[in-house]
């Protein structure tokens, strides 16, 4: 297993990355960095992180001190998709057993496609990092290694306020992106 995300405790802001309070993005080559919002509240909910090649949405939550979340809810993940007849398998990746799959979708033409995707959960010092991969980082050697270094250079700021496991670590856009919408 290699090293990364990390936790902020054990890696300092030094600003070199986009900091959106729980997580704290590293800059890549042709990365745009999008923020999904909640609706009706407007309150941002995930990160997308999109390469030419790849989308990549990223989830922090709190989790209990010493305890590990991805095994539950991977073990959910993969019966939800049975659920819905999407089969899948899960293999031993980067940061541990990973769930890998291929996703039914429907274009605005109507057209089905296929996205090849895999989920990934990274459990952390009192968080947990839910890791989606769609596109060629899902299948692609070249692409699969470059979307993992930018997986794995992510901090995750859990703070220290108590919240419950399970509940979302909050997403803050910067003063100078929220400045520039009002």
């Amino acid at each position: 297993m290699a090293s990364g995300p990390y936790d902020s405790t054990s890696t300092p802001n030094d600003g070199t990355r986009l900091d959106l309070g729980s997580l704290r993005i590293p800059s890549a080559p042709e990365l745009e960095v999008r923020v999904e919002f909640e609706q009706p509240t407007m309150t941002p909910a995930s990160v997308s992180l999109v390469l030419p090649h790849s989308i990549i949405s990223v989830q922090a939550f709190a989790s209990a001190r010493y305890e590990d979340t991805w095994p539950e809810v991977r073990d959910d993940v993969v019966a939800e998709l049975s659920k819905h007849d999407i089969e899948t398998t899960v293999e031993l990746g980067r940061f541990g057993t990973e769930i890998r799959t291929v996703m039914p979708s429907t274009e605005t033409d109507g057209e089905v496609i296929i996205t090849p995707v895999r989920f990934i959960g990274i459990d952390g010092d009192r968080w947990f990092l839910r890791v989606v991969v769609s596109g060629a980082g899902a299948v692609d050697e070249l692409a699969h290694q470059e979307v993992d270094e930018l997986i794995a250079d992510i901090v995750v700021h859990r703070g220290d306020e108590p919240m419950a496991p399970g509940d979302a670590l909050p997403i803050v856009l910067p003063e100078s992106i929220d400045s520039a919408d009002e």
